[in-house]
């Protein structure tokens, strides 16, 4: 071992052998290396700094401001690592700690909405290193007390084009969480939120949401499947989970039934309806028809009108095409709502 160099009476020795560097506050550096780096421990006297790894506590980087730096060019240079052995059920943990006194070591209560502590992100821009790219962030959510300590914690990322991080999702003291912006999607299908159980159980799982537009299409059930002209006056469908919503106010505009045969339908649902259950469908207005249908219910990817809701025999009469008003104009007015359960 040897010491190269001690500037003036930088190095003292007190009781029990404790040895003070630099104990005149001199603007030098103090180096420690080691085998394979030369600044194993480098000590920055002017920028007040201790750098591992570097001779510099100014390059540039948005740690340059910070009293301790690690700085390298690999995982394990560049890298902390913590670890506790214990015969018991903790770890190591990394503490950040905030009081509103003006000196060291008093406990001077916070208050609402100070900072606990931040880890921050960033990156060379071009420019440097000082631009935040996210942001975790610990501040007060409530009123302080002797051990009561309210906290909410902000998650914050920062958006193309901007130089700071926004808030993007923020957990309150209450257990309450809010996603400031954007939204909350899953990549793999059939995953979702699960609502009033204590474990991932598939039945309390909401793993579809949708909201869209439909075009209807009236026709019959036989040959020749013609689909008039029509109007569509606004449909509209909500799907949530295997359950659809749909509503829709529609007309036809010139109706040649000749060869036609069956029965008055309308296609095209949004997905196809679940073949074992049947939704009911309600109508709330219908005008210029032969014969009014009465309602209707889903069937495949279609719905069945009804002519009237029960026979003497209870069973439900299909709307027959002859119930369509024929000739040109705007005819055949239907306003429909309902729902129907889909595997899609």
């Amino acid at each position: 071992m040897a010491i190269s160099k001690i500037i003036g009476s930088g190095l003292g020795a007190s009781q029990e052998g404790a040895i003070t560097f630099n104990e005149g506050s001199a603007d030098v550096d103090f180096r420690v290396e080691s085998n394979g780096n030369a600044n194993m421990l480098f000590v920055d006297g002017g920028n007040n700094a201790v750098v591992i790894g570097h001779n510099d506590a100014t390059n540039g980087t948005f740690a340059s401001s910070q009293a301790l730096q690690v700085v390298g060019t690999s995982f394990t240079t560049s890298s902390l690592g913590l670890t506790r052995f214990s015969a018991d059920a903790n770890g190591p943990s990394i503490s950040l700690s905030k009081s509103r006194a003006a000196g060291i070591g008093t406990d001077t209560v916070v208050q609402d909405n100070d900072a606990l502590g931040d880890i921050l992100f960033t990156g060379a821009d071009g420019t440097d290193m000082a631009t935040q790219g996210a942001s975790i962030s610990a501040a007060i959510d409530g009123t302080p007390g002797g051990n009561d300590l309210p906290t909410r914690l902000t998650f914050a990322t920062t958006g193309d084009g901007n130089s700071s991080p926004t808030a993007r999702m923020t957990i309150g003291s209450g257990g309450d969480v809010d996603v400031e912006t954007g939204d909350i999607f899953f990549s793999t299908a059939g995953k979702g939120i699960v609502l009033g159980a204590t474990s991932n159980t598939a039945a309390n799982t909401l793993d579809d949401y949708e909201e869209g537009t439909w075009t209807p299409v009236i026709t019959t059930s036989g040959a020749p499947n013609t689909a008039f002209t029509q109007y569509n006056d606004g449909s509209f469908y909500t799907k949530v989970g295997n359950t659809v919503f749909l509503s829709g106010m529609f007309r036809t505009n010139g109706v040649t039934i000749a060869g036609a045969s069956g029965n008055v339908v309308v296609n095209g649902l949004p997905f196809a309806a679940t073949s074992s259950v049947s939704g009911g469908i309600n109508i709330n207005q219908s005008d210029g028809w032969t014969a009014s249908p009465h309602a209707g219910y889903t069937t495949s990817s279609k719905i069945q009108l009804t002519y009237q809701l029960l026979s003497s025999s209870q069973n439900i009469i299909s709307l027959p095409y002859t119930a369509l008003a024929t000739g040109s104009g705007l005819k055949n007015l239907i306003h429909i709502f309902g729902t129907y359960r889909t595997d899609s």
